[in-house]
């Protein structure tokens, strides 16, 4: 999973770098492991590469002095089995690209992507479309910007324009960060150009429309909008559709911060049941969703969340969060909320029940780590040890996100064909 963008100044001035440092602090929740920029100012080149995020690598002074044209981002987490990521974005014969997402073609390169990307469109379109996998990528170099998004449409990608410069990215919140406004949502196979002079898109093929729906649950910040839909609305929707297939009577309802906040909110608001902030997020603990080490993943499901007792104590609680993957945090959230005393807890996740492991469009494990592999809702009730629990229908969050074709395999274990 990666935070890509790209900006392009067809004044053909160069100016400082705030936007693309803006852009990639609003795109930090899609990668913290390693980051990289590459900036094209007339002939001049300037890469910075580093671990962990923008902040940890690029200070303010870099920011005032660094000028470019032309510029590219790329922040990317490390799925699990990966070797350590360098040097990203990709940078060959004067051109950088930045991927998110996974290409599966077993002969595929890097350099060979660049080299199609600097020959003719004719055969970029070919080679495009012959590109398997789920992905978004930006390409730059000093005379050109260009986003192409993969033929099924299951990672998203946007421009953005600001006066004359064209801003592409990850998601539309890094245009509300550096107060530009959204130009267009690429389609399945578009492949999208910016020159000093020239403004175009060339098609490779389209396929069926799969939005990746972990993109709406999970990855997109609140505000952003994925072709049309806001995030926001699509969560508090899966929210009040939960309360509609399971109504539960409690005292009051609390999201599990940040990802089931939302959804909390919709269920509340159908219920009638007051949600309060029962928990309280350590925000310095990044997501333990996707960590890769099992011992890491539990240490830091210790540090991130403490109940506020004077809301949890005596009350039955409805606990809502986006999605159980491993069971480990919302395990130890039932527990938190138990010492803290709450008399009954009853958990509704915002998502049907994660059965299949999936490398390709979020990390998820093996089949045998997930609660869900080959066990009951009753039995997974016990793991977690709470007083219910509820999954969301898949027709239920595919209504909640607006019903556009979703990349959703998590969901279908074993027995789907």
């Amino acid at each position: 999973m990666s935070g890509i963008i790209g900006i392009f100044n067809q004044d053909n001035n160069d100016t400082n770098i705030e936007d693309l440092i803006f852009g990639m602090y609003a795109l930090q929740h899609r990668g913290q492991d390693t980051m990289g920029i590459v900036l094209y100012d007339d002939d001049n080149i300037e890469k910075k590469y580093g671990p962990g995020t923008v902040a940890d690598n690029i200070s303010l002074d870099d920011v005032d002095k660094l000028r470019a044209n032309v510029s590219i981002g790329h922040m990317k987490y490390e799925f699990l089995g990966e070797k350590a990521t360098e040097n990203m974005p990709y940078f060959y014969n004067g051109g950088s690209v930045a991927i998110d997402g996974v290409i599966t073609n077993e002969d595929f390169s890097l350099q060979e992507l660049v080299e199609k990307i600097q020959g003719s469109e004719e055969e970029l379109t070919e080679y495009i479309s012959g590109l398997k996998g789920a992905f978004a990528m930006v390409y730059a170099d000093k005379d050109k910007l260009m986003a192409i998004r993969d033929s099924h449409s299951v990672k998203p990608i946007s421009v953005g324009v600001k006066d004359k410069e064209f801003i592409v990215a990850s998601e539309t919140c890094a245009f509300d960060s550096v107060g530009a406004e959204k130009y267009k949502d690429l389609i399945g196979g578009e492949i999208f150009i910016v020159t000093k002079n020239k403004i175009q898109s060339i098609y490779s093929k389209q396929r069926e429309h799969r939005l990746a729906i972990f993109e709406m649950l999970y990855i997109q910040r609140p505000d952003s909008y994925v072709e049309g839909v806001s995030v926001y609305k699509s969560r508090f929707n899966a929210g009040e559709i939960l309360y509609d297939e399971c109504k539960t009577d409690a005292d009051i309802v609390i999201g599990s911060p940040e990802s089931g906040s939302i959804a909390a909110l919709g269920y509340a608001k159908k219920a009638n049941i007051e949600c309060l902030p029962g928990l309280v997020k350590n925000r310095y603990i990044k997501r333990t969703f996707i960590e890769k080490e099992d011992s890491t993943r539990r240490n830091s499901v210790k540090v991130k969340l403490n109940a506020v007792k004077e809301i949890i104590q005596g009350k039955d609680v409805i606990l809502v969060d986006d999605s159980i993957v491993r069971g480990t945090t919302i395990r130890r959230v039932v527990e938190t909320l138990k010492n803290a005393g709450a008399k009954k807890i009853h958990v509704r996740i915002a998502s049907p029940e994660i059965r299949t492991s999936d490398s390709i469009t979020i990390d998820i494990p093996d089949e045998r780590k997930l609660i869900a592999y080959r066990r009951t809702l009753e039995e997974m009730r016990e793991e977690i040890g709470c007083d219910s629990l509820y999954f969301l229908s898949l027709n239920g969050l595919r209504n909640a996100c607006g019903n556009k074709g979703y990349y959703e395999r998590y969901f279908w274990g074993e027995s789907h064909e």
